[in-house]
């Protein structure tokens, strides 16, 4: 539950509490701010999270049936901040008060929040610690400061570093089941819901096709590769497994199913300290959505090099990142990876 952090001002990390993170992947799969994983195929409108105390923030998020109607997906999410809407749509499209932002959006409004485009996702940051990333497909991470302990509320749980009581409801009881627990959280009426729940078929073509699940399971197996071999003594992969290995089953054609799964443990890896080159042995990266020159890395600088401040010799503190980076001996200005001989002379 600790991290080594530095503080601005200190010459040495200190040992602070670690932020909570909620991560929704896949068909969909929920794993809490206190570490609990469950399924919840839902299709309509639900409380993903928010501060149930001093409402400074709701996320809410809108889950549809696959066109199989075998298994459902996220949407898409709105988040308040006050009054203050905004949405995180397909293909990374953002609205600002339903109004359709160009990347990166700044508002010094109160709260003082920013939008951005990293590498493959769209992350909020808001001045009171939320983080929101959304990859523009269904993967949703949300982290919060250690602050907002006891006052959260939704599907992610309640953030008390208990993970045996996530599955309390909106009336306070407590669940055993996904299904019924997420139910409670619904937001409108039926009618707002993509296919009505009762009617919402949940069997499996791995239960009727063995080359189904064969094939799922071949499609999952980096997870329990030598890839991802050093992280599995500090995270258990089987959650992880099970959830890809179940999205593939009933996976669109043309859809790599299996990444979010992939995304989601290398996540959770690396906030252990873990940090695992995956991308490049999967099909879940597409080069075109970096920048022009840079390249992917999955625990690249936090302090990227420019042209203002690439003579600096101040050392970058911070963790590694996952995202686009500039190659060895280029440098970011404008979006673009170029060479330092080539920045604008000020």
């Amino acid at each position: 539950g600790y991290v080594l952090k530095f503080i601005d001002g200190e010459c040495c990390p200190r040992c602070v509490e670690a932020r909570a993170v909620c991560t929704v992947f896949g068909d969909p799969h929920y794993r809490s701010y206190d570490g609990r994983i469950f399924n919840f195929q839902g299709t309509c409108k639900y409380l993903l999270t928010g501060d149930c105390k001093d409402n400074t923030f709701t996320i809410k998020v809108r889950n549809d049936a696959r066109t199989s109607s075998k298994f459902t997906w996220t949407r898409m999410l709105v988040i308040y901040l006050h009054k203050v809407r905004i949405s995180f749509l397909q293909r990374l499209r953002v609205k600002v008060k339903r109004k359709t932002v160009k990347l990166p959006y700044h508002s010094v409004g109160h709260p003082a929040f920013s939008v951005i485009k990293d590498g493959y996702s769209v992350v909020l940051k808001v001045d009171n610690g939320l983080q929101v990333t959304w990859d523009g497909d269904s993967f949703v991470e949300v982290s919060v400061p250690t602050n907002y302990r006891h006052k959260l509320c939704g599907l992610c749980g309640n953030f008390n570093g208990l993970g045996t009581d996530d599955l309390r409801g909106r009336d306070g009881k407590l669940y055993f089941n996904g299904e019924e627990f997420g139910d409670t959280w619904r937001l409108g009426g039926r009618g707002s819901c993509s296919i009505r729940p009762e009617l919402h078929n949940t069997v499996s073509p791995c239960q009727t096709k063995p080359e189904a699940l064969i094939k799922a399971k071949k499609e999952c197996s980096l997870l329990i590769s030598s890839v991802f071999y050093k992280c599995r003594t500090v995270v258990d992969v089987r959650p992880y497994y099970s959830s890809c290995v179940t999205d593939m089953c009933d996976c669109p054609e043309n859809k790599f199913c299996e990444c979010e799964s992939f995304k989601a443990y290398s996540n959770a890896c690396s906030r252990e300290g873990v940090f695992i080159r995956w991308e490049q042995d999967s099909k879940c990266i597409d080069p075109k959505l970096c920048p022009a020159g840079a390249v992917y890395d999955r625990c690249g600088s936090a302090c990227p090099k420019t042209c203002e401040n690439y003579n600096s010799v101040e050392r970058c503190h911070k963790l590694c990142v996952a995202g686009c980076q500039c190659p060895n001996g280029l440098i970011l200005h404008k979006n673009k990876c170029i060479s330092p001989a080539d920045c604008p002379i000020t």
